[in-house]
């Protein structure tokens, strides 16, 4: 039940960075989390201005989807699922930027010039020029300046809110996560992703709660249950006692479950689970507690978390009144036999991705 991508990480940085696909240490673009090298940019259609999507009528093109995808490898047999994903990390990068639009932060021109010749600076030194770069990205200066400009933007708004108190209170409230400490469970895991109706999700759970019954009365062990029962294709292949190992309180796992284990003692079995694809029984079978954490050294890292989170919840908060309009995938837009965006390598954090069973 590991999860392959933590959702919503980075995602105004990570639009940032597929405008210019560049790489360093000190702009803007440089500080995607997890930004892997850009690979030789593909052969590119001449359609890239056509509109596949639109976020409260704001336009998503196909040379957006393109900047996105060519950061990672891509799956074969999986077009449709990609195609889905990169839309919906393209929209919540737009979401943020249309809430930051509402906040009226100011960006100043030199503020954005400035970024513009950090940037330009960072390409020279890697032996391309700005032109060059956006050339290759089929991306102009206009939506690169409106990118830097959003990207300056949240930085200023993010950082008004992640007052020193308000840091405080969220190192308070995720003590285990920052010091350290590790939980270590197993999980029976029946499928009902979100294709199964209400009547399937229902008979999914009741068949956990009788499992869970058989485990209470002696009539089998967890671990036994776990290969009998589970349906976490690991455990299938694999067969392990439903056994994750050691996970951190975030990160590691889906929050469902993460939550759940390490709110549980050792030997405590929970109540059936919810998740996005299907139901889950813990088990909490060690943990190992860290080191206390100080503020003052772990400052940046609880910043960013902090900032990480925030732009989730705005995300959240914005999809809930956003009208987010998807047209079908062009039959051309993954064509057959040519390069694909995406290059060999491994995904990085935010990367799109499909399938698996929840982290």
């Amino acid at each position: 039940m590991r999860q392959s991508i933590r959702p919503a990480v980075g995602l105004v940085l990570a639009l940032i960075a597929s405008t210019l696909l560049v790489d360093g240490s000190s702009s803007a673009v440089a500080q995607v989390p997890g930004a892997a090298p850009a690979p030789a940019a593909p052969a590119r259609p001449a359609n890239l201005s056509q509109v596949l999507a639109t976020v409260n009528n704001e336009p998503i093109t196909r040379g957006e989807l393109y900047n996105l995808l060519s950061r990672y490898p891509l799956p074969p047999g999986e077009e449709q699922d990609l195609f889905r994903e990169a839309v919906q990390l393209v929209a919540n990068g737009k979401l943020v930027n249309q809430f930051l639009a509402k906040q009226r932060v100011p960006v100043t021109d030199q503020e954005l010039a400035d970024e513009l010749a950090r940037v330009e600076k960072q390409l020279q030194q890697e032996g391309t020029n700005l032109q060059t770069r956006l050339a290759e990205a089929g991306s102009t200066q206009a939506e690169l300046q409106t990118n830097i400009r959003a990207y300056l933007a949240w930085q200023k708004y993010a950082k008004s809110v992640s007052t020193d108190a308000e840091l405080q209170k969220y190192l308070a409230a995720n003590r285990d996560y920052f010091s350290g400490s590790q939980v270590r469970a197993g999980i029976i895991f029946i499928k009902a992703d979100e294709t199964a109706t209400p009547a399937d999700k229902e008979a999914a759970k009741k068949r956990l709660e009788k499992i869970k019954a058989e485990i209470d009365a002696k009539q089998i062990s967890f671990a036994d249950a776990a290969n009998k029962y589970s349906e976490d294709p690991r455990n299938v292949n694999s067969p392990s006692g439903g056994d994750l190992g050691y996970f951190r309180r975030k990160g590691d796992v889906f929050e469902e479950l993460a939550a759940a284990a390490f709110a549980m003692k050792i030997g405590q079995i929970s109540n059936p689970i919810s998740t996005e694809i299907g139901w889950l029984l813990v088990e909490v079978t060690d943990r190992k507690d860290g080191k206390p954490a100080d503020f003052e050294q772990l400052k940046p890292q609880i910043q960013a978390e902090y900032m990480t989170e925030l732009q989730e919840r705005i995300i959240n908060a914005e999809r809930k009144t956003a009208k987010i309009d998807i047209k079908p995938m062009p039959a051309d837009f993954f064509p057959k036999n040519a390069p694909r965006p995406g290059a060999a390598g491994a995904p990085a954090a935010g990367a799109p991705a499909t399938g698996g069973v929840p982290k």
